[in-house]
């Protein structure tokens, strides 16, 4: 009889603990499809809708907007119900601005000779040789086949505790996954992947021996100018920062905080056809 018992409530345990495993796979895919949903929307609004939109009723709104005219910038702080605050310079996740970042390293990264974008991404890192792969040009420009991430069991405790979806995706995560995939279609359109710059980071990692952290921050504060432009720290003014491990995957794909002027002097560079 007790035997009995133990068996039932094992198997009773084991039942609900995959029943709350789902629910919150179900969960975190669904809010992730919500938030595509409502940034589908944002291409049909006016600036001044946009404003209203995002700082209506809400206290915590600080949205800084810089204008480059006449080769001149300037800017202006917005907060609750578009109040117009005191410019001063706040610093901001740039979210997926970092892939531009990223890109940009790999640009160095072939003009020092240690990649080349025609080749596949086997060529860096240790894959297993029976599957076909993406080339670094086709990461780059989202024609990789990857999807935008791949789940991984840390988002569930990530949506759970409110934490940035990707924190704890370790590098071993993300290439164990890419050693699974089979590209073997000859061409695919593109899809825009999170996943992909990942992979990016990783092979930057590989060639130049150093975690893409340092490479990132060195590239451009030293040779960009770019002296408010890093990794987050969690240093800035406005609190709330995603958290990042150190070792975490997807950090070459948004790990980047900045402010406005660094922002608009790196527009300028695009603007002006920089090297970068």
């Amino acid at each position: 009889m007790l035997r009995k018992l133990k068996k039932t409530t094992k198997k009773t345990v084991i039942i609900v603990f995959a029943s709350v495993v789902l629910c919150a796979a179900f969960a975190v895919g669904g809010m992730m499809l919500y938030s595509k949903f409502q940034m589908g929307k944002i291409p049909a609004l006016t600036f001044r809708e946009a404003l209203e939109y995002t700082t209506r009723n809400n206290s915590d709104a600080v949205i800084t907007v810089g204008i480059i005219k006449d080769g001149q910038m300037s800017y202006t702080v917005y907060g609750e119900n578009g109040v117009v605050l005191p410019a001063e310079l706040h610093t901001y996740e740039i979210g997926s601005l970092t892939k531009t970042f990223t890109a940009a390293l790999i640009y160095k990264a072939v003009g020092d000779g240690m990649i080349n974008v025609d080749d596949t991404i086997d060529e860096y890192l240790t894959l297993p040789a029976d599957n076909d792969y993406p080339t670094i040009t086709e990461l780059l420009t989202h024609t990789s086949g990857y999807r935008g991430y791949y789940f991984e069991s840390p988002m569930i405790a990530n949506y759970l505790k409110g934490r940035n979806d990707y924190y704890g995706i370790t590098k071993e995560m993300v290439l164990k996954k890419a050693g699974s995939l089979n590209m073997n279609k000859e061409n695919y359109d593109f899809s825009y992947s999170n996943f992909g710059y990942a992979v990016l980071g990783f092979v930057l990692e590989k060639v130049y021996d150093t975690d893409y952290t340092t490479l990132l921050n060195e590239f451009v504060q030293d040779e960009l100018n770019l002296r408010a432009t890093h990794i987050s720290d969690y240093s800035g003014d406005l609190g709330n920062y995603w958290e990042w491990k150190s070792d975490d995957a997807y950090i070459s794909a948004g790990a980047v905080t900045s402010n406005i002027d660094d922002m608009m002097r790196y527009a300028k560079m695009q603007l002006e056809e920089d090297t970068y």
